[in-house]
């Protein structure tokens, strides 16, 4: 099963515009299930949250622990990492390589702090899923 799975992060690096990029990708690819992975309500087992990455053909969400679990993730997954602007941690990225997960790191707005809230950049999102997918 391919699905988009976003990370949701419920305290630091909270996207204060979750909703609307929840929104946007059931507008934008409405025949792709949506789902959430959420440090405020985590799956009962380990297995659960490996079922959910392998599944997954997108993941997407701001940068965090959560993305550790693309190890579980099939060879070809394309991962969405939102990154600092001033000091982008690139941890991820060479996971993804060593996996073969095609990582695309996305910088959000200057004016977020990295340990408070952050704005995605939905309409990038959008347009990268499209040239695609």
């Amino acid at each position: 099963m391919n699905s988009i799975l976003v990370i949701q992060r419920t305290k630091d690096r909270r996207l204060v515009n979750h909703a609307d990029l929840l929104g946007n990708l059931t507008l934008h690819f409405p025949s792709i299930p949506v789902q959430v992975f959420s440090d405020a309500a985590m799956p009962s087992s380990i297995q659960e949250v490996w079922q959910m990455f392998y599944n997954a053909s997108i993941i997407i969400g701001p940068h965090g622990m959560g993305f550790a679990n693309m190890m579980a993730s099939r060879p070809g997954t394309m991962l969405i990492e939102y990154l600092p602007w001033n000091k982008p941690v690139m941890c991820f990225g060479k996971m993804s390589q060593a996996l073969g997960i095609q990582y695309h790191g996305m910088m959000y707005s200057k004016e977020d702090r990295h340990d408070t809230t952050l704005t995605a950049q939905i309409e990038k999102t959008v347009e990268l899923l499209q040239m695609v997918l």
